[in-house]
C-alpha cells in the first residue's frame, strides 16, 4: 500500500528530503522552498521508480504464493517504465536511450528474481509509515512527522525481522557505505517508533542491483542503536535551523550534480 495522499500533501520530512538537503541544500531550496519548476525530468527517478514497482510486484506475488514467470516480471517493468517515459516531457537520457534503458531494466529484474533467497519469508511489501520525531525524553524536535515506505519486510531463516530497501546503482557499494548511510537510521527509527521493532534485533538491508551489462545483486546488512537515532534527530533540528535562516549552499561535489534538474 503506497503512502496515503494526505500524508504526502501535509508538511513532512522524509529520508529523501533530508538526504537532498544534506547533499545540496541549494538544490533542495529550489525544489521545496522556492518551488521552482525543474528544467527536465530525471531519468534516474523514472528508471528507479519502474524498477521498484517491478520488485514490489515480485514480492507481493511471492507473499500471495502466486506463480509467475521471469518474462511476466520483466514485462511489468517495461510497462511501468515505458508508460512513464512516454507521458513525461524533457527527459535527459544521456548515454542510454529509452530502448537501451528498458533492456537494462529487464535484465536487472531478471537478476533480482534469479537471486531472490527462497528461504526468506515475505511479510509485506510497500509498507508506509508516519512517525513524529521525538528524542529520548519524548520532546519533539520538529512539528513535522517523518513519512516513508519500507520496500520490503521479511523474516530471515533465523527468525530475525529485516527491512529491505532496493537500490539501483552504477556499481557495487563500498564495504562500509551501509554502516554510514542515513536511510537505515531513519527507517529503523520509524520501525522502532511505529512498528515496535526492537532496533537491537531488527536488521536493515540494502539489496543493490547494478546497472551494468551483466547485473548483479549484492546485499549489505546493517543495524543501528539508539545513539544513531539521537544523532539523526540533532541533524533534523540543525536542518530546520538552516532553513529558517535561508542558509542554502551549493555542493559542487554532490552526486546530484550530474543530473541536476536545476543546473542552470
Amino acid at each position: 500500500m503506497p503512502i496515503p495522499e494526505s500524508h504526502m500533501k501535509a508538511p513532512h520530512w522524509s529520508y529523501s528530503r533530508l538526504s537532498s538537503f544534506l547533499n545540496c541544500s541549494l538544490q533542495w531550496s529550489f525544489h521545496y522552498y522556492y518551488r521552482l519548476e525543474p528544467e527536465h525530468k530525471s531519468l534516474n527517478l523514472i528508471f528507479g521508480g519502474a524498477f521498484h514497482s517491478a520488485a514490489t510486484w515480485i514480492a507481493v506475488s511471492k507473499k500471495e504464493r502466486r506463480s509467475f514467470t521471469a518474462a511476466e516480471a520483466e514485462d511489468f517493468f517495461s510497462e511501468c517504465f515505458l508508460k512513464e517515459c512516454r507521458s513525461s516531457e524533457n527527459i535527459t537520457f544521456g548515454d542510454c536511450d529509452e530502448n537501451g534503458c528498458d533492456t537494462m531494466g529487464r535484465s536487472m529484474v531478471a537478476c533480482l528474481l534469479e537471486n531472490w533467497p527462497e528461504d526468506e519469508i515475505v511479510i509485506d511489501a510497500s509498507v508506509p509509515f508516519r512517525v513524529m520525531l521525538t528524542d529520548y525524553r519524548g520532546i519533539p524536535v520538529s512539528d513535522k512527522p517523518c513519512i516513508g515506505e519500507f520496500d520490503l519486510l521479511i523474516r530471515l531463516p533465523d527468525g530475525t525481522t529485516a527491512i529491505v530497501d532496493w537500490k539501483t546503482a552504477a556499481r557495487k557499494w563500498p564495504a562500509d557505505k551501509a554502516s554510514k548511510d542515513f536511510q537505515a537510521t531513519c527507517y529503523l527509527y520509524a520501525g522502532w517508533r511505529e512498528k515496535r521493532m526492537n532496533p537491537e534485533e531488527t536488521l536493515f538491508r540494502y539489496d543493490v542491483i547494478t546497472k551494468t551489462a551483466k547485473p548483479s545483486v549484492t546485499r549489505y546488512p546493517t543495524m543501528r542503536k539508539h545513539d544513531h537515532f539521537q544523532r539523526m534527530l540533532r541533524i533534523v533540528g540543525a536542518v530546520e535551523n538552516a532553513i529558517r535562516a535561508e542558509a542554502f549552499l551549493p555542493n559542487p561535489a554532490s552526486f546530484f550534480c550530474s543530473d541536476c534538474v536545476y543546473a542552470a
